[in-house]
């Protein structure tokens, strides 16, 4: 069997950058029913999403609303509570998506509307077509 060393090929020997997005949504300025979604950032053409989820900066008023993060049709955090307690990380699993020519970050809150509180989203992302400039050790 033989095998080809595709590091010297094209920009395959050029390191990529992951990426990070972040908002925060203050649902005592922006309170959300359940059901509803907020677009909270665009992601760039040709990405992959590699991690995403929430920290809770101030506890959740409707301990049992939850929230999901949806990056184009794909849900790359399934729901989870956001609950009463400040200063905590909610994820969880993550799925990878891909975002074509583009993809919309959108959190949709479910369980209980999310009247109070503050949580930051972040998605963390490559883009598979750019590169840093420095190469690989091939």
């Amino acid at each position: 069997m033989a095998t080809y060393n595709q590091t010297i090929n094209g920009k395959n020997n050029e390191k990529k950058d992951v990426d990070a997005s972040s908002a925060t949504i203050d649902f005592s300025e922006q309170a959300v029913a359940s059901g509803e979604s907020v677009l909270v950032f665009n992601l760039p053409e040709n990405s992959i999403v590699v991690d995403a989820g929430f920290y809770v900066k101030t506890g959740v008023t409707g301990a049992t609303a939850t929230g999901k993060i949806t990056v184009g049709s794909t849900d790359v955090v399934a729901a989870v509570a956001f609950g009463g307690t400040s200063d905590v990380l909610k994820g969880g699993a993550v799925t990878k998506a891909h975002t074509g020519t583009g993809a919309e970050a959108v959190v949709t809150i479910g369980t209980a509307n999310a009247t109070a509180g503050v949580v930051e989203v972040y998605v963390e992302y490559i883009e598979y077509t750019e590169s840093n400039g420095e190469l690989t050790n091939y």
